[in-house]
């Protein structure tokens, strides 16, 4: 009975086998409805392995798109949410950007910020680079929290942010 369980396992790699399977067998059971001169009529013998093909092809060609509909779906809400999520920012966030704005291309090191001369906690500035990140505007450093730098997003939001702050000073 391992033949049974090899078979399996190429089936679920091999997916352009399943979906040959799955064609040719829906055509051989529904075919001769549509092309009835084309198609001949199945063998009384055959109508059970054709629809049992079927059946268990679907059910593999499920199993593969479903999980990906839902990544797709949920990859295109967080991304729609990240965008109006990030429209709106606190004083402390956009300071929060200015600053790590002045590094550039540099991580923020959140070890070295002198917490009483920002009027913050860290536990705080912490809070405030999840919610950043959360809006797709900064990164936090999966190996040391402490760690931020912005994304591509947030580096535009920065430039932004810093032109707003220059025409405001020169007014």
């Amino acid at each position: 009975m391992n033949w049974v369980s090899d078979i399996l396992k190429h089936l679920t790699v091999s997916r352009s086998f399943v979906v040959a399977i799955f064609v040719t067998s829906g055509v051989l059971l529904f075919g001769r409805v549509h092309f009835p001169t084309v198609i001949k009529p199945l063998p009384d013998q055959w109508h059970i392995v054709a629809s049992g093909a079927l059946v268990f092809t679907s059910v593999l060609l499920l199993w593969w798109i479903v999980p990906a509909i839902w990544k797709t779906i949920s990859k295109l809400y967080n991304g729609f949410a990240q965008r109006i999520g990030g429209l709106k920012l606190s004083g402390d966030e956009k300071s929060l950007l200015i600053a790590m704005g002045h590094l550039a291309d540099e991580a923020l090191d959140l070890r070295f910020i002198n917490y009483k001369e920002v009027g913050l906690t860290k536990l705080e500035v912490l809070q405030l680079s999840k919610k950043l990140s959360r809006k797709g505007l900064v990164r936090i450093n999966f190996m040391e929290e402490n760690l931020l730098t912005l994304t591509q997003r947030g580096r535009e939001r920065a430039l932004k942010l810093h032109r707003e702050e220059s025409q405001q000073e020169n007014a």
